[in-house]
């Protein structure tokens, strides 16, 4: 993650913005810091948040991600 300061980044604001698309930038201020990223690396923060908390969902995922590849329907089985 780029560590910046407040100034810098309003210097070059767009740049700074098309840049986080790409990495989250750190901004420094006074006021403390602050985190500036994409929509898309937002919601999968928020989304990893939400399955860490839903102990019966992580716990399902672990035991799917665990399973035998025989206890799954193979992809060109499926009709799309």
């Amino acid at each position: 993650m780029q560590v910046m300061t407040e100034a810098v980044f309003q210097k070059d604001l767009y740049l700074n913005i098309e840049a986080s698309k790409q990495e989250p930038l750190c901004i420094a201020t006074d006021r403390g810091n602050f985190v500036i990223m994409s929509e898309d690396e937002f919601n999968g923060l928020v989304a990893t948040a939400d399955i860490s908390t839903n102990h019966a969902y992580k716990d399902e995922l672990i035991k799917r991600r665990n399973a035998p590849d025989n206890e799954f329907i193979d992809e060109s089985e499926l009709s799309w």
